[in-house]
């Protein structure tokens, strides 16, 4: 970020422009080890686009270095049209994310959260990927048929994954009988990969704390 700042930020009223909006101010982002979210990148490409024009991408790499590899990332995601983007990923081929190489959506509205940035992600990589997985914040069964709709309309039959969270507050959003059920209307979706990603964690710390007490009360 600090390249694109350098690069496009000729003036202190520019460069406050392009970091408007975002999470991080000059001054902090000249700090040794700044970090910088998804979001920020994301704000900052919209200031670009609307102070720069929209083939900043393009003036960005005449500056690339071999040390500023994330900035070749942002220009070729945020490229006015997926040709341009295919022409900057020709003429750098050795750009470490095979993903860049996908016709992604370049659509501003994919920016955008929400269950329609998920369908849009899931069917650029879908061609790529055995199995196609969107994060929700809580079990689901209509985001996630939405989801299976908008992913088989595209490629019909493709594989979905689920992720039965242990951080979901199941009983908030269903009772027993739909718990028991759940499982079963995803696999009809499509889900055909059902996972709880701290499975293992949460056996390891029962099997301790059974192993613990009984050592403490038996011996």
């Amino acid at each position: 970020m600090r390249f694109l700042l350098k690069r496009f930020g000729t003036t202190e009223a520019l460069r406050a422009a392009l970091i408007h909006g975002t999470d991080i101010d000059e001054m902090r982002l000249q700090q040794a080890g700044a970090e910088v979210t998804l979001y920020t990148f994301v704000t900052l490409s919209q200031n670009l686009t609307r102070e720069i024009g929209e083939a900043w991408p393009l003036d960005a790499i005449a500056a690339w270095s071999n040390a500023m590899q994330g900035a070749l990332e942002v220009a070729v995601r945020s490229a006015p049209t997926v040709g341009d983007g295919m022409d900057v990923v020709r003429r750098f081929g050795h750009v470490r994310a095979p993903f860049l190489e996908a016709e992604l959506q370049r659509d501003r509205e994919s920016l955008k959260n929400g269950i329609e940035q998920g369908i849009n992600r899931g069917n650029a990589y879908a061609p790529y990927a055995d199995l196609i997985w969107m994060e929700t914040g809580n079990p689901d069964i209509g985001l996630a048929r939405e989801f299976a709709q908008g992913i088989h309309a595209e490629h019909p039959g493709k594989m979905l994954a689920y992720n039965c969270s242990p951080s979901f507050n199941w009983a908030k959003f269903m009772n027993v009988s739909k718990m028991e059920t759940f499982r079963e209307e995803l696999a009809e979706l499509g889900y055909k990969f059902q996972f709880i990603t701290l499975a293992g964690f949460h056996a390891l710390n029962t099997s301790m704390f059974e192993l613990s007490k009984a050592y403490v009360d038996r011996g």
